[in-house]
């Protein structure tokens, strides 16, 4: 199962409303910009990353994912 962003320029503006860039974030959840760089073009991610974005965010996963 591949879960994928919303919203990708929303999620943009969570990361800047928390203060993070996406590389900032990216390191602070264990990856890289350049992953998040491929979710915001559209690209899928595991859904254990997508909980854990959401957990950071302090989001439910249903706000920012579409399953």
């Amino acid at each position: 199962m591949s879960v994928k962003l919303k919203k990708p320029k929303e999620f943009k503006r969570l990361l800047a409303i928390d203060g993070y860039s996406v590389e900032g974030f990216a390191r602070r959840i264990g990856g890289v910009s350049a992953s998040f760089d491929r979710y915001m073009k559209g690209q899928g991610m595991r859904p254990e990353r997508a909980k854990k974005i959401a957990e950071v965010l302090g989001v439910e996963m249903s706000d920012i994912f579409l399953f």
